[in-house]
């Protein structure tokens, strides 16, 4: 064997050792998203179990997690109020589009807005308006 030969054996050599790297790495790779796959799908599982729970148990007064979750809600219900009041929007009773305060059909299913929430809700802005026009008035 001569010099030339050699030097062909080690680059064969490390040839293969490259492509034995790279199909390790490409293993290593698809292992590695399968795990995060599965870690996701427990996750979701997870969620969706706690869910279920929580729906069973949610008149369960003794369980503290149940009271934080549902005191949540509550909250998350009366910020909800405030922010349609900031923007002047009533909730669709049917689908639950956002409508202006003074629309009479929902501008996403059609169905009548219920009169008496516009009603209450104009109203009180207008009461809002007259009191802060009274106010600046008086200030002057």
């Amino acid at each position: 064997m001569g010099f030339l030969d050699d030097v062909a054996d080690t680059l064969a050599s490390a040839a293969y050792e490259v492509r034995d790297w790279a199909n390790d790495v490409k293993d290593s790779a698809k292992l590695q998203v399968e795990y995060k796959e599965k870690e996701r799908l427990i996750k979701e599982k997870y969620e969706e179990l706690g869910k279920k729970f929580y729906e069973e148990h949610k008149d369960d007064a003794d369980n503290e997690a149940i009271n934080a979750i549902n005191e949540a809600l509550k909250r998350m219900e009366a910020i909800k109020e405030e922010m349609d009041e900031i923007k002047g929007t009533v909730d669709c009773p049917s689908c639950g589009a956002k409508n202006a305060n003074d629309s009479v059909y929902c501008c996403k299913c059609g169905k009548e807005l219920a009169p008496e929430e516009r009603a209450e809700k104009v109203d009180a802005e207008v009461v809002d308006d007259e009191t802060e026009q009274s106010a600046d008035i008086k200030e002057d």
